[in-house]
């Protein structure tokens, strides 16, 4: 069984642990594996920030012997001019892909974005990230710009897109 709850500073192990392997198994992120700190430390004071921030959340989703599985950050900046815009990243391992986690980790920040006055959600892709593509026009983002050879992964260039999904007032 699996279960999606908020992270909390106390997850911050888990959530290290966690970041190190997705970095390890996916291709697209945009970080190279090793490169993101992802020390316990740095991961508790990102969760105590989130914590004490109304509009941004991150969601996990954990096995029953408490293996995070994937994850949802949905981070809203504090600059009053961008409070109504959320950046989101999500990442689930590749065991666990295909089975409908991406979508529940999506569904539940939505409800939360929504109860807090979010009305515009962005995300940056890889052109080439068809699993990535594919998950945000299920929740109905469009392609809003390309960045030309704005990423390298291992001496490539890819194109990077913003994504964005803007509900009405």
């Amino acid at each position: 069984m699996i279960i999606i709850r908020s992270a909390r500073t106390d997850d911050a192990d888990l959530l290290a642990e966690f970041i190190v392997k997705l970095d390890h198994e996916a291709k697209y992120l945009l970080y190279e594996p090793g490169e993101r700190e992802g020390s316990v430390n740095t991961v508790k004071s990102f969760l105590s920030r989130i914590e004490q921030d109304e509009k941004s959340m991150v969601l996990i989703a954990l096995t029953e012997n408490k293996k995070i599985i994937g994850f949802i950050c949905g981070e809203v900046s504090g600059c009053k001019r961008f409070s109504h815009v959320m950046h989101i990243n999500i990442g689930v391992l590749k065991a666990y892909q295909k089975k409908g986690w991406a979508e529940k980790l999506g569904e539940m920040l939505y409800a939360h974005a929504k109860k807090v006055g979010i009305f515009r959600y962005e995300a940056l892709i890889v052109k080439q990230n068809v699993a990535s593509t594919m998950l945000m026009n299920k929740f109905g983002f469009k392609l809003e710009g390309v960045k030309t050879n704005g990423i390298r992964i291992n001496e490539k260039l890819y194109d990077l897109c913003l994504v964005s999904k803007v509900e009405s007032l």
